[in-house]
C-alpha cells in the first residue's frame, strides 16, 4: 500500500496541524471535512481498509457530490488489488472512479479558480489510479496514455490556481515515474528524461504544499529507493 500512496495517492494526506491551516487558507474544503478525510488517509497507509471504507462512506453521505471520498474508496480497492495481485475488485474500483470524475467534471463550470482546480486536479487522480491499475493488470500503452491524461488535469488545475502547490505531488510522481520507468523509449529520445524535474517539484510539495506534505515526502522516499540513494 505505501508504494502506491506514493505514487499517486497525494490528495489531502495532511496532519491535524496542517488541517487547521487549511481551514484559513482554502475555499473548497472546510476543516471537518479535511478531517475525516485525514483519519481515512490514516487507515489507508495502515491497510484499515474497513475502517477507511466505513469513514468514506459516512463522509459520502454527509458530501454526495463531492469526489474525494470516491476517490479513496478506490484507491482502497487498487491497494488490495496490488497487495493480492488479484484485479478482483476492478467492477467496484472502477464504478467509484467513474462517479468521481462525473462529479468532478460536473463542477468544472462552478466556482472560483481554486474549486476548478481541485476539480481537475480530481480528474487526474482518476487518471493516475487508472494508470497504476493498468501498469499491473493491464497495458503499458494503456497505463501510459492514463499517466499523460493525469498530466494533462494536473497542468490544467496549474492553469486555474497556480498557488495550489499539491497539484506538484501528482505532477513530480508522472515526471519521475515516466522517466525511471521508460527504459528504451527514452533512450531514443522519445520520452525526455525528467527525474530531476519531477522530485524538485516533489520536494516542492512536500514542504509548501496546503495538503499533500505527507503523501509527497513518502513518494520521495520511493523515489531515493529507486535511485538507489538508501541512506
Amino acid at each position: 500500500m505505501r508504494f502506491i500512496a506514493g505514487l499517486f495517492l497525494s490528495l489531502l494526506s495532511v496532519g491535524p496541524a496542517a488541517a487547521l491551516a487549511a481551514e484559513d487558507r482554502d475555499d473548497y474544503f472546510d476543516s471537518l471535512q479535511v478531517a475525516t478525510l485525514v483519519k481515512a488517509q490514516e487507515f489507508l497507509f495502515d491497510d484499515q481498509f474497513s475502517k477507511a471504507d466505513s469513514t468514506l462512506l459516512d463522509y459520502g453521505r454527509q458530501h454526495p457530490d463531492e469526489p474525494a471520498g470516491l476517490l479513496f474508496r478506490a484507491s482502497s480497492l487498487l491497494a488490495q488489488m496490488v497487495d493480492r495481485e488479484e484485479s478482483n475488485f476492478q467492477y467496484p474500483f472502477d464504478s467509484l472512479l467513474d462517479r468521481a470524475q462525473n462529479f468532478a467534471r460536473a463542477q468544472l463550470s462552478q466556482g472560483s479558480p481554486r474549486h476548478r482546480a481541485w476539480m481537475h486536479l480530481f480528474c487526474g487522480h482518476v487518471a493516475a489510479y487508472r494508470s497504476i491499475y493498468s501498469s499491473h493488470f493491464g497495458s503499458f500503452a494503456s497505463a501510459m496514455k492514463n499517466g499523460f491524461e493525469a498530466k494533462s488535469e494536473y497542468q490544467q488545475a496549474l492553469r486555474d490556481d497556480s498557488t495550489l502547490l499539491d497539484i506538484y505531488a501528482g505532477l513530480g510522481s508522472f515526471h519521475y515515474w515516466k522517466s525511471a520507468k521508460a527504459g528504451f523509449l527514452r533512450w531514443i529520445g522519445i520520452f525526455k528524461n525528467d527525474r530531476e524535474h519531477g522530485i524538485a517539484e516533489l520536494r516542492r510539495a512536500a514542504e509548501s504544499s496546503l495538503m499533500s506534505r505527507e503523501a509527497a515526502r513518502n513518494s520521495l522516499i520511493w523515489v531515493y529507493f529507486d535511485c538507489g540513494k538508501v541512506d
